[in-house]
């Protein structure tokens, strides 16, 4: 097995083939639950050893508060004017179809 270090913590690992700035390890010294259990920096790899990383703690998901900026706002509004217009445009043609189908009778 590959492991990628960011000082003693596993921050990755590949089964086949090689990664960036790993190591080879035997597969021996792989607790049985590592693959079911790994996520970046729970597991400490030091002297030939790896072990739960006591200090783990799970990240947090961190979700942004995303507001429309001034100009998006002004880009909505001008588009829903651009609705109604075209929506008022269309009912005053279906009103000139029907006064000019009046007229021509």
């Amino acid at each position: 097995m590959r492991l990628v270090l960011d000082k003693d913590q596993i921050v990755s690992f590949a089964l086949i083939g090689d990664l960036d700035n790993s190591i080879e390890v035997d597969d021996s010294i792989v607790p049985d639950d590592f693959m079911e259990n790994f996520k970046p920096n729970y597991y400490l790899y030091d002297n030939n050893i790896i072990s739960i990383n006591t200090n783990y703690k799970e990240p947090e998901l961190v979700v942004p508060d995303v507001k429309p900026s001034e100009s998006q706002k002004m880009l909505m509004s001008l588009s829903q004017n651009v609705v109604t217009l075209q929506s008022m445009i269309m009912a005053q043609n279906q009103q000139i179809a029907q006064l000019m189908t009046k007229e021509a009778k």
